[in-house]
């Protein structure tokens, strides 16, 4: 659960509406659409007057596919609204307007209507932030709406939308099964109740059991279907579907798995028949996106100050995703690694530990001071112990860098990767891009 301090804004008065919408949040949280239908009820049901949507749930590459197909539809003319969760660094990155970021102006503005609205009945962060979403993309134009799923699908806030063009389901694993249930059949059941009757479907990589149970969904829902392995597949880096041949070895994003994300795109651009399909401007497009957080070394004013070391950053904040980034850091063949983390408190971290070990680090640090509920530290390097790998507990992330760049091997560039939190790594980013 994310704290106080993570939903921080520098505009006074946006801080103090985000503020009063998280004291909001129920003590118990009854799974269900109820308290976001009642909302939207209250402000004209903006939900029911939106273009067509194109709506994403998975474990990891939601953000990421999302992103593709924003940065695509805009390249080739069409007007976007895009809503998509967490954030980095402001929270004005959640919700685009019209293919522009929302403005501070905007934003405090939908924030006090939907903030009226609600009445102070109990509701849940994303789901009144989600409705205030909803509020600002009925009031502008625009030809389609990419919508993210927060968790799960069933009675995610996003699953208030009743009528889709597109439904993509990214790559499943097990992650928040508090919720969701414990095996990977209970979580790929709840994401696919974003699938509606007649509308299309794109499936990405999947375990077997998983894209067995998407397949039997579209059936059963009468849709049009484009399932990886079956439908269409990535071999050495080029996109084989129906007559298409992309090349995808131009794309921006690092790591196998943002492939497979792209392979989800452009399959939902080519297939909703949004603009005139060229090729070549995909290639061009893809290869420009930017997503800060997915795999990518830094550049501003930390990596200057540290310009002996290489400093990385990924989102990964479960067994799935650091397993993919695992598999990236292996291909990199680091010989000097030290790995900056700090973990949810309801993630696995036994298992997380174990793919980190596997990446074979030189050190970990682990973070005391984070803006999200994590895992005691101290047990965090009880474990690591127990596993016989180097580690310590720093106060902050900034100590953590500094005694890590110190970790240097004669002749060797040291590389330091941080991940385990959105949170950490919106803190990295913000000193990272900070100008003065």
């Amino acid at each position: 659960m994310l704290s106080k301090n993570y939903i921080y804004h520098p505009n006074k008065k946006i801080n103090k509406l985000l503020l009063k919408l998280f004291t909001l949040h129920p003590n118990e949280i009854d799974l269900s659409l109820k308290r976001i239908e009642m909302l939207l009820e209250n402000v004209g049901n903006p939900h029911l007057n939106l273009p067509k949507v194109i709506h994403i749930a998975g474990t990891n590459g939601k953000g990421s596919t999302a992103t593709i197909i924003y940065e695509l539809q805009k390249k080739f003319g069409k007007t976007v609204h895009l809503y998509r969760s967490p954030h980095l660094i402001l929270f004005n990155e959640r919700i685009h307007v019209s293919n522009k970021e929302i403005s501070n102006s905007y934003l405090e503005e939908i924030l006090k209507r939907i903030l009226i609205a609600n009445k102070s009945n109990p509701i849940t962060f994303f789901e009144i932030t989600t409705a205030a979403a909803f509020l600002a993309f009925s009031e502008n134009f625009a030809d389609l709406v990419i919508l993210e799923v927060g968790l799960g699908g069933r009675f995610d806030a996003t699953n208030i939308i009743r009528k889709k063009e597109v439904a993509i389901i990214t790559a499943i694993g097990k992650d928040h099964t508090e919720y969701l249930g414990s095996n990977l059949s209970q979580i790929t059941k709840e994401k696919s109740w974003i699938i509606l009757k007649d509308s299309l479907l794109i499936c990405s990589k999947q375990h077997q059991s998983v894209k067995k149970m998407v397949i039997e969904t579209a059936i059963k829902q009468n849709c049009k279907s484009y399932i990886y392995g079956r439908d269409w597949h990535i071999k050495n880096k080029i996109l084989f579907f129906d007559d298409l041949r992309i090349n995808l070895s131009k794309l921006s994003l690092i790591g196998d798995h943002q492939l497979y994300n792209a392979g989800c795109a452009i399959i939902a651009c080519k297939k909703t028949n949004f603009f005139n399909f060229n090729s070549n401007k995909v290639l061009n497009t893809i290869a420009d996106i930017e997503w800060l957080g997915r795999l990518h070394k830094i550049k501003g004013k930390v990596a200057k100050k540290y310009s002996e070391c290489d400093i990385w950053i990924d989102s990964a904040h479960n067994e799935l995703g650091f397993r993919v980034l695992k598999n990236w850091v292996k291909s990199k063949h680091f010989l000097n690694l030290s790995i900056i983390v700090s973990i949810g408190i309801k993630k696995d971290y036994k298992k997380i530990l174990l793919q980190i070990v596997d990446m074979k680090p030189s050190f970990i640090c682990f973070i005391k001071e984070v803006n999200f509920n994590s895992h005691n530290p101290e047990i965090l390097k009880n474990e690591t112990d127990k596993l016989q790998i180097r580690s310590n507990i720093f106060e902050d992330l900034s100590s953590a860098i500094d005694y890590s760049c110190n970790l240097k091997k004669k002749y060797i560039k040291n590389n330091i990767l941080v991940t385990g939190s959105i949170a950490l790594l919106g803190e990295l980013l913000s000193e990272d891009l900070r100008t003065n």
